[in-house]
């Protein structure tokens, strides 16, 4: 907690590219998950849409990053009406 982390880009749910440094001067929340639509994986995106509202008012931007396709995350997203970006992909630190 409270360490900078190392920058990286990734697309989101829409194929748009996100890079951290974008979100530079905001608190980011990062979570990573396995897969897109397995009961334990939508209870913790579900869990952090709902306490999104909460983020955002400590100036926090919330990512979910998993490995799955964009198509998937579009659907995911749109199914559980997750207000934050959801990343496609595997960060590469280095």
């Amino acid at each position: 907690a409270g360490d900078t982390a190392p920058e990286f880009e990734l697309p989101d749910q829409e194929g748009r590219p996100i890079r951290l440094s974008d979100l530079r001067g905001q608190n980011v929340v990062v979570f990573f998950y396995p897969k897109d639509g397995t009961p334990l994986c939508t209870k913790e995106s579900c869990a952090f849409r709902d306490a999104y509202e909460g983020f955002r008012g400590a100036n926090a931007e919330v990512l979910g990053i998993s490995a799955d396709a964009t198509a998937s995350h579009r659907r995911f997203a749109d199914a559980h009406q997750l207000p934050y970006r959801v990343l496609n992909g595997v960060p590469s630190f280095g």
